[in-house]
């Protein structure tokens, strides 16, 4: 099945892919830091850019207090699922 596309520029890829599901990566809150990450986009921006999902990886999951990290929603206007 051919259904989506993890891709770092949510607009091109819709472009590109005419309408499937897009999943942009390197998405950090404004409270996380870049990290190795050259290219980065808050979540803010990768809604406005056309983002149907994102995966917010690191910046929870390398946190002190994951829960926590995943409660700070406030610049991130999706749900937020924990997953290991």
């Amino acid at each position: 099945m051919d259904r989506g596309v993890i891709y770092k520029e949510p607009k091109q890829a819709r472009e590109i892919t005419g309408g499937k599901i897009i999943i942009p990566a390197g998405i950090r809150p404004l409270w996380a830091v870049a990290g190795d990450q050259k290219r980065v986009m808050t979540p803010k921006d990768a809604i406005k850019a056309g983002a149907d999902f994102m995966v917010i990886g690191r910046p929870i999951t390398a946190h002190k207090n994951p829960p926590e990290a995943a409660g700070r929603r406030r610049d991130i206007a999706f749900p937020v699922i924990l997953c290991k």
